[in-house]
């Protein structure tokens, strides 16, 4: 797979292919080692695989997947009927366009805001509640916004980003611990899905460079298959970019990765000329301290980082556009 910097749809389109390639390999073992009798021969079973071959899914059915996965190997045999009988139920197809939700049942399904909140436990450090009715179509008119504003001045930002992702779930974040603030995240358990804080939606420009940020995260999770970029134990603490508190390697190394991607993002919108000169300052303001979060981070990594050989890839291409970049500036 191409572990190049620059955001391109047509590769992320091939991550989602080849997630749901790894999906149908994994289903077809559990399947002919289910023990008795199987669904080997259950028409229910054929049909999943064919469906996830075919295209998109939505992330609730790679949800589904993960706990029957958690079930199976901690022998709970039960719960493990339980999820198989969901998972074979029929799915309905990810729609085309960008799904908009928040975290409730009536808009993922039975069961599955729980799910949602449990499997992004160890990402979000703050319980997250839906959105308030009254707060939905402001929060989704903005997102709309910022997603018109990447498609104008930064269109493969765009593409990689609607490759990616098929759901946007709106939330109410609480205080979190340290004066934690939630903005947004996303996990491979949930594939395809991105969880963004609506109340942090000030404007168009913010709203934008975070899509890109956690469009980021997607594109490494999908690099990695749900794998890791590095070896270092999670024991292992060290400075993060973005978060006060000290943080494992796998997540420091996501975290400068992402903020290279943010700077990507403002670099195009301010060159695109479509921010107003209001903006233009901001982002330009975001810019700069964006390079000096990126600059330690990065050292950090490469002082400690032991990376996988995805992970080596993708850094290896992160330097490279990055030293391009200032070469030519």
């Amino acid at each position: 797979m191409n572990c190049g910097f620059a955001p391109d749809f047509l590769r992320g389109a091939r991550l989602d292919q080849a997630v749901r390639a790894g999906l149908v390999d994994s289903l077809t073992t559990i399947f002919e080692n289910l023990d008795p009798p199987g669904v080997v021969g259950d028409p229910r079973a054929a049909a999943l695989l064919s469906f996830l071959e075919a295209g998109p899914v939505q992330p609730a059915l790679v949800g589904v997947y993960v706990d029957l996965v958690l079930a199976l190997f901690a022998e709970r045999d039960g719960d493990a009927q339980t999820l198989l009988d969901e998972l074979l139920s029929p799915w309905p197809a990810a729609p085309e366009s960008l799904r908009v939700v928040t975290l409730d049942d009536l808009d993922l399904g039975q069961g599955q805001s729980a799910r949602y909140r449990r499997l992004l436990s160890e990402d979000i450090a703050c319980e997250i509640q839906p959105l308030p009715a009254e707060a939905r179509a402001d929060a989704a008119a903005r997102l709309a916004e910022a997603l018109d504003l990447l498609a104008a001045a930064a269109p493969d930002l765009h593409g990689e980003f609607r490759a990616l992702v098929r759901e946007v779930v709106l939330v109410s974040p609480e205080n979190g611990p340290g004066g934690f603030v939630f903005g947004g995240a996303s996990t491979f358990s949930l594939w395809g899905a991105l969880v963004l804080n609506a109340e942090a939606f000030r404007n168009r420009l913010d709203i934008a460079v975070s899509l890109a940020h956690e469009a980021a995260h997607s594109h490494l999770f999908g690099l990695a298959l749900g794998g890791r970029l590095v070896e270092n134990d999670d024991a292992e603490r060290y400075p993060s970019p973005l978060r006060r508190d000290p943080r494992p390697m796998e997540g420091v190394a996501h975290a400068t990765y992402v903020t290279a991607r943010m700077i990507y993002a403002l670099e195009a919108l301010i060159g695109s000329g479509t921010l107003d000169a209001d903006e233009t300052t901001r982002a330009a303001d975001q810019l700069a301290r964006n390079e000096e979060v990126y600059r330690q981070g990065l050292a950090t990594v490469l002082a400690d980082a032991r990376f996988t050989p995805v992970g080596a890839a993708a850094f290896e291409g992160l330097r490279r556009h990055m030293n391009g970049r200032s070469k030519s500036g």
